[in-house]
């Protein structure tokens, strides 16, 4: 596989010629900055580090994504992976999370470790407005798809009137 284009980056390139990380980089508008891969400062400051501001709020992980698409980081004690919005709630929330508590993401975006858009909620909360969402996206797919088709019909009928008269 190729490799990211900033030249002090070894890691494989993902998206527009970078990894990972200088991609949320280059997508959040910040200068490319070599990533600290081994990283020995507090969790607070792993979690910053590892985070890029964006726009709309979110502070997107650009350190390992797992194949679901959440952040993962390593237990500074343990050095296991704990996905890092889990991590990100117990540390710059200062609550505890237990193994049975669900944080959700209010701004529906699963990188994100932004403390203001994580929340603690049931798991029957969690189904509730994940299936809400999707029927929320489902709907705005089937208007969609009604213009499409409506823009079309309109588009012949234009096309009808414009044939010029064959003198009858």
């Amino acid at each position: 596989m190729d490799k990211c284009m900033f030249d002090e980056c070894d890691r494989d390139k993902v998206a527009i010629g970078y990894c990972h990380a200088h991609y949320r980089q280059h997508k959040a508008g910040k200068e490319l900055t070599p990533i600290n891969y081994v990283f020995t400062g507090t969790m607070e400051d792993r979690l910053l580090w590892y985070s890029v501001k964006t726009e709309d709020g979110c502070w997107e992980w650009t350190g390992f994504v797992s194949d679901n698409g959440y952040g993962v980081t390593t237990d500074n004690d343990l050095g296991t992976g704990r996905l890092a919005h889990r991590v990100a709630f117990k540390v710059l929330k200062g609550e505890d999370v237990t193994d049975a508590d669900v944080i959700h993401h209010t701004c529906s975006n699963s990188i994100c470790i932004n403390p203001e858009h994580l929340q603690k909620i049931d798991q029957l909360s969690n189904v509730a407005e994940m299936m809400e969402r999707k029927s929320y996206q489902k709907e705005i797919k089937n208007l969609r798809k009604t213009v499409e088709i409506q823009q079309k019909t309109i588009d012949k009928c234009c096309k009808k009137e414009e044939k010029p008269n064959d003198g009858i």
